[in-house]
């Protein structure tokens, strides 16, 4: 009988990863601090992404586990983020 695989991921605390970006938004100068004053609203979401790299007729390549990163704000905080950040990057 074969044994399933576990994989385990160390993920930042999302309050921590939240913190950390702020820092970093507040390190790049005054055109970046009113974003860093709503940044600590957000809610992270983890979601990892399978990988199976041992798909039927696919040559085997390893690759890093890829992780899908969501962070949700309240609508009004959305709004202003938008507002502020490039339209045409976010969309």
């Amino acid at each position: 009988m074969k044994k399933k695989r576990s994989y385990t991921y160390e993920l930042m605390d999302p309050r921590e990863l939240l913190s950390r970006v702020r820092g970093t938004l507040k390190a790049g100068g005054e055109k970046w601090r009113k974003i860093a004053e709503v940044i600590l609203d957000g809610h992270v979401e983890y979601i990892p992404l399978r990988n199976n790299p041992m798909r039927s007729g696919y040559q085997f390549e390893y690759r890093q586990a890829g992780l899908d990163l969501t962070i949700y704000y309240p609508e009004s905080q959305f709004e202003f983020l938008l507002d502020v950040l490039d339209r045409d990057k976010v969309m």
